[in-house]
C-alpha cells in the first residue's frame, strides 16, 4: 500500500483471504490500514456454512466490504468495478 500511495494511484482495492475484522465486528489493524490508505474495496472470502450468518459487507468508514465465498455469493459472480 506503501508503494501504491507513493506512486499516486487514487484507486486501491484489497484482496485478503480472511474477513478483515472477528466476530465483534470491531476495528483492527487491517481496518485501520484500509482506511489509512484510503482503500476503496476490500474483497475477501473464507467465510462458508453458518459462518456466513456473521458478516461484514457495505461501507464502513468509507470503505466498501464485499464478501466473495462461493456459497455466499450463490455461485453467482458479482460487479467488483463498474
Amino acid at each position: 500500500l506503501d508503494q501504491a500511495k507513493k506512486a499516486g494511484y487514487d484507486k486501491i482495492i484489497v484482496m485478503i483471504h480472511y474477513p478483515p475484522v472477528n466476530e465483534t465486528f470491531k476495528d483492527s489493524v487491517f481496518t485501520d490500514i484500509f482506511e489509512e490508505y484510503n482503500v476503496e474495496k476490500v474483497i475477501y472470502g473464507h467465510l462458508h456454512g453458518k459462518s456466513l450468518q456473521r458478516v461484514m459487507t457495505g461501507y464502513r468508514k468509507g470503505v466498501e466490504y464485499l464478501l466473495t465465498s462461493c456459497d455466499y455469493i450463490n455461485f453467482d459472480p458479482i460487479t467488483i468495478l463498474e
